[in-house]
Order: structure tokens, then sequence, then C-alpha cells
């Protein structure tokens, strides 16, 4: 113990990692009350979540199918920033598109303002704004994604994006 502070370490090989944190401890005459300082699973899972969000970004960008295929979950479904609500095939249909008749992609892509929660041990939200720069013009969107953990890896189950004004 240092400062009243003691590290502790949780081992939880279903999730891929080992919490370590601070908690701070208070002598109470023979016992310690213990109080956890911060969510580790934020801190150990967000780079994870948000390389799969990454990756799930530069396939829809890339028209790569077999990308956006291997990291949704077969019961994907997606609120579009029209407002459609589109299940895994319709998603999926959009980026078969041969390249002959692809609209212009961006030429930039940022992903910022990011919010992390988890649901349980298996599964979080995202949310973040995605900026996209097409032909010199910029797009937001405000965009939440929910992924769950199957097997060893992070699964997108929906996704949703609102336009921003302004």
């Amino acid at each position: 113990m240092q400062d009243g502070f003691r590290f502790d370490s949780i081992a939880d090989p279903s999730l891929k990692f080992v919490i370590s944190y601070k908690t701070p401890s208070w002598s109470d005459g023979d016992t310690d009350r213990m109080v956890p300082l911060l969510s580790a699973f934020i801190l150990f899972q967000a780079p994870d979540i948000k390389s799969t969000i990454d990756t799930f970004v530069n396939a829809v960008i890339r028209y790569d199918v077999a990308t956006l295929e291997r990291i949704t979950d077969p019961q994907y479904v997606e609120v579009s920033p029209l407002g459609q609500v589109d299940e895994r095939e319709k998603f999926l249909s959009f980026y078969r598109v041969p390249a002959d008749k692809r609209g212009p992609g961006p030429s930039k892509v940022e992903l910022t303002d990011w919010i992390i929660r988890p649901i349980g041990k298996s599964a979080s939200v995202a949310i973040f704004r995605e900026t996209l720069e097409i032909g010199g013009r910029k797009i937001s969107f405000r965009v939440t994604t929910v992924l769950q953990m199957k097997g060893t890896d992070w699964l997108v189950v929906s996704n949703h994006a609102t336009a921003l004004r302004g």
C-alpha cells in the first residue's frame, strides 16, 4: 500500500484483459473498506472497441463487403441518416455495388467525441462524431454503435447515424 492506495488486479480470460486499478484503503480497526476509482472496462476495452468501429467505418468507405460480413453480427440492424431501418442483408447490399456505379468517397474521415459505456460483461455502446470530407465539403453525423463480444472479437450489432446540421 502506498499513500493510502492499494493496487488490485482481477484476471478475466473471457474478456481478454487483466484489470489493474488503484483503490483507496481506509483503516477501520482490522477491516479495510475498498472503493474502486474508475471503470476498468472502459480503460481496457475502449481500444478494441474503437479499433472495431474504425475497421467498420473503413470497410463502409471502401465497399469492403467481406470485412463488413466478418465484423457485423448476423442480427445486425441499422438506422440510416435518412431514418430507414435496414436489416443486415439490405445493409450489405448497398456495398455490393460495382466500382463504376459508386459515388465519390470521402477524402478524409474523422471519428471524435467518443463516449463508450459497457453493457454487462459482453456488450458495449459507443457514441461518437463522424465527420466526412467529400469534395471539399464536410458532413458530420452523431453515431451510436452497439457492439457485442462474440468469442474473442467485438461484432457490430447495430448502428444509428443522425446527420448534424451546421
